[in-house]
């Protein structure tokens, strides 16, 4: 048997897959080839962990004999049922059209999966074999939900066979194919889909509609199985419809581009942070495909390759840049004269046509030589000092800290532009004592002119030199601080480090560690449960607690506890070969300290000893401070609290027993008030997982991770719009501090802390 080898590809070429004719049991037969312009449609599947074992044959080109490819079953099955019994079929398939041996190639590849997906005439999703009812989730979509007279009499019905149908929906909305990162990519871009699952198929179109009108009927379906005896009455049967990974895909698609009246697209709407966050638990087979699978997509990235032909030491590099012609515009202002802006400009645009040649929808360019600079975010060297945290004196695990020395400034002139600016630098004027010449300029006009450029250099200069290299030989460590450089100068904030986004390593099974300011998915809310009554053995359920700063990019922030403090320059990495090479320094203030600590919030509910903590005993109303703490003061979505949640709160008291918690899932269960129901539920979305805590010098009600302690710190740092919990450690004599997670302390979410004026720390440590 001789082995397929792919032959080198061709600059601007793909390989194509020619699937030749045949029927149900016939060897699969097909050609590869290499090809610039040909029409194709493109594979989406789902790869697995399974080896491959399935074959198929390779019929020879100029070969001397036919070759035989090894490939997973799963695929092998995805190629029969697509195959065609008279036609030939033209494909795109990754697993075969890309020599996955072949890191290079591998990875120029990849960076062209945005044009490949684009310029195919359809995307077929191979979901897999028919089971749980799969069939019957086809014809129920086809048939019956897109009619939409008879839409809501489904949705009433309490008989077996409407049920069974939901339950079979449901069943084909938890396939692993949805759960995949790279097919938002595939399905975003591609012209049109259609879905193959088994012997049955639907339009892409017609699922999404299905899906988005499944969803919105769920709270009336989990009714339906309230009341059905088949299935226990359980109103909880379907799972979290709205955490399923099938109902998230369609979400994310139908907000993620603008199409113009022709299909093609017209505007990315979300950027990189948006999409790395608001996608966090889509599943990638490598942790660094958590970011690059998304790269195409961004708003603030477009497609350029690094490494040319003749460039072996980064032949594995692909850049995604982000600059614009108006900051260029805009810093030529910069110049005196018209000629020397007119020579600039042509020596710019020599030294990129140089640097650059252009390769398809790609353009390949030399790497940048390496220059030296200081680490991200401030002007710093790398003895800086490292200093702990600074308060008032009222508490011992606050009175053992020193503050820190101002740091030095730097020069405030027009000659560092282009350099890091320390956050609250002075400006100073710099004279040569050997040749001083006459200033025109007063001191009035300097100072407008250095703060003129200052802020010009500040919103400009991160559009110019943000720049994400692709690169699966570095560290993922690496990339995480790549993904932070890249977006964390535009968004001004520091919100990513309490949403979680990166993966666990135990998942990818590798041998990698993150430090605690990289959130991992452990975190995130919802996730699959392996369920015996659930529909297709699997449901989503809740794990945690919602993100208290909300999702990324969508509105307004929902709290302010900064008061608006942007990190601006406040933040910077720790220094490459030391022992601060996987810190992040931040600014902020410790605003008070864990003091009294409650249980941990188990499936939602409210331990007794939260009661105790909050001196509550139900017989009378609940206080201000408590009811807003259990919802985190703030309705669904951010939303200011409906006037009738203290109410409801003390219904739920009233309705539970003197000395016990409260359990909040049996008034969703068995509850007849929607109101309190709707209460509960907001309950749940914010103490899962978390305990209850009363500071120390504010003594305010609080809620905290599950991993905080009694002496845990509550710290403000700049550019976070929520309160953090930091753990103090000192290693080597060195403090620093481990990022627990975000925090609700009451009456301290709104900008109130800064009014405290409590001592502004500089480089807090976090590990």
């Amino acid at each position: 048997m001789v082995v397929y080898k792919h032959k080198p590809l061709k600059r601007n070429t793909i390989r194509i897959l020619t699937i030749l004719p045949g029927r149900d049991k016939d060897e699969i037969r097909c050609r590869v080839a290499q090809r610039e312009n040909e029409e194709y449609e493109a594979l989406s599947w789902c790869w697995g962990t399974t080896p491959e074992t399935a074959t198929i044959q390779i019929l020879a080109d100029d070969r001397a004999q036919d070759a035989t490819m090894l490939i997973k079953p799963n695929l092998e099955r995805a190629l029969r049922r697509l195959r065609l019994p008279k036609d030939e079929r033209i494909l795109w398939v990754d697993a075969i059209c890309i020599d996955q041996a072949d890191r290079h190639e591998r990875n120029m590849q990849v960076a062209m999966m945005s044009e490949i997906y684009e310029r195919a005439e359809k995307v077929d999703v191979w979901l897999g074999d028919e089971e749980h009812d799969s069939q019957m989730a086809l014809d129920f979509i086809k048939n019956e939900i897109a009619d939409l007279d008879r839409f809501d009499e489904l949705v009433k019905s309490k008989n077996t066979v409407s049920t069974d149908k939901w339950r079979a929906l449901t069943a084909l909305l938890t396939r692993e194919w949805f759960e995949r990162r790279w097919v938002v990519q595939e399905i975003a871009l591609g012209k049109k889909a259609e879905l193959y699952c088994g012997k049955g198929s639907v339009l892409w179109t017609d699922f999404t509609i299905a899906v988005a009108m499944f969803e919105s009927r769920s709270k009336p379906l989990a009714e339906l199985y309230k009341a059905s005896p088949s299935h226990d009455y359980n109103p909880n049967f379907l799972g979290d419809v709205e955490a399923l990974g099938a109902t998230r895909l369609v979400h994310v698609i139908s907000n993620l581009l603008r199409r113009s009246d022709t299909g093609q697209i017209s505007e990315r709407r979300l950027n990189l942070e948006q999409l790395v966050a608001n996608l966090a638990t889509f599943q990638a087979r490598e942790p660094h495909d958590m970011i690059y699978a998304v790269l195409a997509l961004a708003k603030d990235t477009h497609r350029r390759t690094r490494a040319s032909d003749t460039d072996t030491s980064r032949k594995n590099s692909i850049n995604y840049d982000t600059t614009s012609t108006p900051t260029e515009n805009n810093v030529r202002m910069l110049s005196n004269n018209k000629a020397s802006r007119g020579k600039a400009a042509q020596k710019r645009k020599a030294s990129s046509l140089s640097d650059a040649q252009e390769t398809g929808g790609l353009t390949v360019a030399s790497p940048p030589r390496k220059k030296a600079r200081s680490p991200v975010g401030t002007a710093s060297s790398p003895t800086s000092p490292r200093v702990g945290a600074t308060t008032r004196s009222q508490s011992s695990a606050l009175d053992d800290q020193e503050l820190p020395p101002k740091p030095e400034l730097g020069v405030g002139t027009i000659k560092n532009i282009g350099k890091p600016v320390l956050q609250n630098q002075k400006p100073t004027t710099e004279t040569n004592s050997t040749n001083q010449t006459a200033d025109p300029l007063s001191g009035r006009q300097k100072q407008l002119v250095k703060t003129a450029v200052s802020k010009l250099q500040e919103r400009l200069q991160p559009e110019r030199h943000r720049v994400f290299n692709v690169d699966y030989d570095q560290p993922f460590f690496n990339v995480c601080k790549q993904f932070l450089d890249f977006t964390l100068p535009k968004t001004k904030d520091l919100d990513i480090l309490c949403r979680p986004w990166a993966p666990e390593p135990s998942s990818h099974g590798e041998k990698f560690s993150l430090p605690s300011w990289v959130p991992s998915l452990s975190g995130v809310a919802f996730g699959k449960k392996r369920s015996r009554d659930a529909a297709g053995g699997f449901k989503m359920v809740r794990k945690n607690s919602d993100p208290l700063v909300g999702p990324a990019g969508f509105g307004t922030q929902y709290y302010n506890a900064s008061n608006l403090q942007a990190h601006s320059d406040s933040w910077r990495f720790g220094v490459e070969n030391t022992e601060t090479e996987r810190s992040l320094f931040v600014t902020g203030y410790i605003l008070d300290e864990i003091d009294v600590i409650g249980p941990a919030s188990q499936m939602g509910n409210l331990p007794k000893q939260w009661m105790n903590i909050a001196g509550w005993k139900y017989d009378t109303d609940p206080s201000e401070e408590l009811w807003r703490t259990l919802v985190a003061d703030r309705g669904p979505n951010g939303q200011n609290c409906p006037e009738y949640y203290p109410r409801a709160c003390a219904h739920a008291g009233r309705r539970s027993t003197v000395g016990e918690g409260i359990e909040t899932g049996e008034f969703i269960r068995h509850g007849r008030c929607s109101i309190l129901t709707e209460f509960v539920e907001r309950v749940r979305c914010v103490v899962w997982n978390r305990r209850l805590i009363r500071s120390k010098r504010l003594r305010m009600l609080g809620l905290v991770p599950d991993s905080a302690e009694n002496t845990d710190l509550i710290f403000i740092i700049h550019g976070c719009s929520v309160p953090v919990v930091l753990r103090k450690k000192v290693t080597n004599q060195i403090q620093h501090y481990v990022f627990l997670g975000e925090c609700y302390l009451h009456g301290m979410m709104d900008g109130q802390a800064p009014n405290l004026n409590l001592p502004t720390i500089k480089d807090i440590e976090l590990r």
